[in-house]
């Protein structure tokens, strides 16, 4: 997840100082689609988990903090690259 959340980061940046951002979009994707896939996954089987025993259990929890957190910086990063696409120039604290 870190290195998928790097590498939005990088994107974000390349593109707001101009630079192309194709060479990075791939293993960007690649890296935090299959965290999300994995984190689904954990969450799924912890479900399951607590659906037949009635316990929760800190990975569950965490897991689904970790999805939560991807989500929201991947929707901010899309909005800051939308707008950037436009040719609308964001402040720092809009793009955080």
């Amino acid at each position: 997840l870190l290195a998928g959340l790097v590498l939005l980061s990088v994107a974000v940046w390349l593109k707001k100082t101009g630079r192309k951002t194709f060479f990075i979009l791939g293993p960007m994707a690649f890296m935090i689609v299959m965290t999300v896939w994995a984190l689904v996954s954990i969450l799924i089987a912890e479900i399951c988990t607590f659906i037949d025993k009635h316990t929760v259990s800190v990975i569950g929890i965490i897991a689904s903090l970790l999805l939560i957190l991807a989500v929201v910086l991947v929707i901010e990063a899309v909005k800051t690259i939308y707008k950037l696409s436009n040719g609308r120039q964001t402040t720092s604290a809009e793009s955080v």
